[in-house]
């Protein structure tokens, strides 16, 4: 029994630590978070500033982590943001709209198949990406198989150097880090190697 208490306590905390601040979770690289990308957009924040060398990746998976499903690269080291779809760009490209220069910076990823697979990005709070994953748009040949498949994860690589907050966001702007939530989609565990 005593052990138990124990091993909750410590679950409690190490969640207490990944909690920032508001309904923002401190980003933990190399962690798969159970996440349904096609009900619920998932949300970056950064406060990197443009013309660095960074990048945020996102990467999605299905329930077996092992399966790519997609992902999008956004790189800072040109005056303007670019960002590369995963399994469908071969390079980086401009975002079609210019990226403001503020401090913070909120990229909002959402993935929906309601006509076709399409990749949305805000930026803080404006939409910069709105772009469907099809033959016409990736120079890939992978796209297909990839973007076909359901997403059940996403994970932020270690190789990522300008992640700093995550959280995902439903219907009313964001989503309170209660129990529920903590069960949904964000129960986080280690890649393993």
């Amino acid at each position: 029994m005593r052990h138990f208490m124990f091993n909750a306590l410590l679950c409690v905390s190490s969640l207490a630590l990944i909690a920032a601040n508001d309904d923002w979770f401190v980003v933990q690289r190399e962690k798969y978070m159970m996440f349904n990308l096609e009900t619920t957009p998932f949300e970056v924040k950064t406060n990197f500033r443009l013309k660095r060398l960074g990048n945020i990746y996102v990467w999605f998976r299905t329930i077996n982590k092992d399966v790519h499903a997609g992902g999008i690269d956004i790189s800072f080291k040109n005056p303007n943001a670019q960002y590369k779809i995963h399994d469908c760009m071969e390079n980086l490209a401009d975002f079609p709209k210019a990226l403001s220069p503020a401090t913070e910076k909120i990229f909002r990823i959402t993935l929906t198949r309601t006509s076709g697979t399409r990749m949305q990005v805000q930026y803080n709070g404006e939409e910069v990406l709105n772009v469907e994953v099809s033959g016409t748009t990736c120079n890939s040949n992978k796209w297909q198989t990839t973007w076909s498949r359901k997403v059940a994860m996403v994970a932020i690589p270690q190789w990522d150097s300008a992640s700093q907050y995550y959280r995902p966001v439903g219907a009313g702007g964001s989503v309170q880090p209660s129990a529920e939530n903590l069960a949904a989609g964000l129960m986080l565990w280690p890649i393993e190697r």
